[in-house]
């Protein structure tokens, strides 16, 4: 078969966030589906998105054999790395997996104060989900536009998160890390739709 361009996939993609509890906040039915209003637009980035898969194996060996028998899965990680470039209170709330926002004054006077978390005896991490929409391959049967969602179910941010602010850049969010967590036996901690249009 000849190589195509129509076989690559290039362009960014939108990354909404909600908290892990908000059932309001609904995977979309398919990605041509509006996001429910629960989900928040987590502005811009810069770097595009990378998502990695990571996943260790143990091998099975055996005296009678130099080659493994088996591989058993040890440990799965999958991550985001998200460098956002909206700065807001709601997601250093969020990317600090927590704290407190008080909004007062109105008007030109109106103002939010964020708290991170301090009293880990008292407080939870707080989890939230992701929703990561951007382009998909062209269909199998050669349709363009596709559109493709990946939905991240329960994540913490577990690296340290930089804050940058310097007179030549615009200030941002690196060092995300949106890592993956157990959700349940029934429902795995990422999935992913694609759309593949046939006309």
């Amino acid at each position: 078969m000849p190589v195509s361009s129509s076989d690559l996939t290039v362009g960014p993609c939108d990354i909404y966030v909600a908290p892990f509890t908000d059932a309001l906040a609904v995977e979309p039915a398919t990605p041509t589906t509006a996001a429910a209003a629960n989900w928040i637009y987590a502005g811009a980035t810069d770097g595009g998105l990378k998502l990695v898969f990571g996943m260790k194996y143990v091998q099975q060996y055996v005296d009678q054999s130099g080659f493994p028998l088996a591989s058993s899965l040890d440990q799965a990680a999958t991550a985001a790395a998200i460098p956002l470039t909206k700065v807001n209170s709601t997601n250093f709330k969020t990317l600090m997996n927590g704290g407190t926002i008080t909004t007062t004054g109105t008007g030109a006077t109106a103002m939010d104060a964020f708290e991170p978390v301090a009293d880990l005896v008292a407080n939870d991490p707080v989890y939230f989900k992701i929703l990561i929409r951007g382009k998909a391959p062209v269909s199998d049967t050669g349709f363009a536009g596709q559109k493709r969602d990946i939905n991240l179910r329960k994540v913490l941010q577990v690296s340290d998160l930089t804050y940058t602010a310097d007179k030549t850049n615009k200030s941002m969010f690196a060092g995300v890390s949106a890592m993956c967590h157990f959700v349940s036996n029934s429902i795995a901690p990422w999935g992913m739709k694609t759309m593949n249009a046939t006309a």
